[in-house]
């Protein structure tokens, strides 16, 4: 009996902790990048916001405007497929603030500065979504990553009042949403939500 109490209470602590899986913003600020060629000129946060009433947790990765982040836009970045990385195709293949550039002879990676950046003008957060899709990821198995086109919209407008919640002092700046390819079909899903 003693050992299934404790077992128990690993499980609810588990539980517990893995519900709550919002990056606090202090843990989320990212100061250094390995192989990063140059020193930013604009803030970044990386990490998860849980989906509230949820076990999902959605992960994000945040550049602020190199312009005027009070002012400039908030661009939400939808990558298609559905399926596709957000950061794996739309952050480094791109426009993000950044590209990997390999270097086959030693077989590592220097980050390099991507000139047509669209943070040099905007703030944008790229997210990993639907859930499953590239470090997000669920706790509820497999109710977590069952999904349809209405499911993705609730949970990505979820997922922006809790970003908000914790940027919120973006909340008030234009607000854009773009995307490509199945993000065509995010995209209507998501504004439909706001509104």
């Amino acid at each position: 009996a003693t050992n299934r109490t404790l077992l128990f209470c690993v499980a609810v602590l588990f539980v517990s902790f893995v519900q709550a899986a919002t990056t606090p913003r202090s843990q989320a600020k990212l100061t250094s990048i390995p192989g990063l060629e140059f020193q930013p000129n604009f803030d970044q946060y990386a990490g998860y916001i849980n989906l509230e009433g949820t076990t999902k947790n959605i992960f994000y990765w945040f550049f602020s405007s190199q312009g005027d982040p009070a002012n400039d836009p908030v661009i939400l970045w939808l990558q298609g497929g559905p399926g596709c990385s957000s950061i794996g195709d739309g952050l480094f293949l791109e426009h993000g603030p950044y590209y990997p550039d390999p270097v086959f002879s030693n077989k590592t990676v220097n980050i390099k500065s991507n000139f047509y950046a669209w943070n040099q003008q905007a703030n944008i957060i790229y997210i990993e979504s639907p859930c499953g899709v590239g470090f997000s990821y669920g706790t509820n198995v497999p109710s977590d990553y069952e999904t349809n086109d209405n499911i993705t919209a609730v949970d990505n407008y979820m997922f922006l009042q809790g970003f908000f919640d914790i940027y919120s002092e973006f909340s008030t700046n234009e607000f854009w949403v773009t995307g490509e390819s199945y993000g065509g079909v995010y995209i209507p899903a998501l504004a439909y939500q706001i509104l």
